[in-house]
């Protein structure tokens, strides 16, 4: 396992195998009751041994973590308040890390303080726009950063950020609001961008055009 040494040390112990003429170390993991109590140990921030591996980018050091601690929790907040599934969100190119801690079933706690932003997004009609655009204001007079790990790492069951539901729904004037915010580059379960999903509308409209 490459990277953090202090990470590895934290997991593994070390173990001599074979007759002393012919011995080698080995790692091997921890017993379970001790890697249980370390993964609920928070540092001065309150970051637990998951938080820190997914701020350091450990995607091994994590995996190993879950695999050697199956029942292991991973909805404990750190002192702002994020979660592990959050602190991933809070950073680009850790697309394999979200969806691994998605798969674990790893919570995010910026979810409940969006939901009414989340459902006008999901929901239809120019009121829905007003709606959005007035709560998207509040939100990110309160907390523009938090918004912003929101709006780029939030995504429902089959992958669709806010930006995938805006392009599906040619809500131009959302996304007006809220481009320099966003990232327009994430991949739904289908593999499709925003950016695919918009094209596919633009293609439909050419082509009724052109029928015309």
């Amino acid at each position: 396992m490459q990277g953090n040494k202090a990470l590895i040390d934290a997991l593994y112990g070390l173990k001599v195998n074979g007759s002393k003429s012919g011995s080698k170390l080995t790692l091997v993991p921890k017993p379970l009751d001790v890697l249980q109590y370390f993964c609920y140990i928070k540092d001065g921030a309150g970051n637990t041994p998951a938080h820190n591996a997914v701020s350091v980018d450990e995607l091994q050091f994590l995996e190993t973590l879950c695999r050697c601690v199956p029942t292991i929790y991973l909805g404990a907040t750190n002192n702002e308040g994020k979660t592990v599934l959050d602190v991933a969100m809070n950073g680009c190119g850790r697309k394999q890390m979200i969806k691994f801690l998605q798969n674990k079933g790893a919570i995010s706690n910026m979810k409940g303080e969006f939901d009414k932003l989340w459902a006008f997004v999901r929901n239809k009609g120019q009121d829905s726009n007003a709606l959005f655009i007035e709560e998207y204001i509040r939100l990110n007079k309160e907390d523009s950063r938090k918004l912003t790990d929101w709006l780029n790492g939030y995504s429902d069951d089959d992958g669709y950020t806010v930006l995938h539901h805006l392009a599906v729904k040619g809500q131009v004037d959302v996304f007006n609001v809220i481009a320099g915010q966003i990232n327009l580059g994430p991949l739904n379960k289908n593999g499709m961008s925003p950016i695919d999903l918009a094209l596919q509308k633009i293609d439909f409209v050419v082509e009724m055009l052109i029928a015309g």
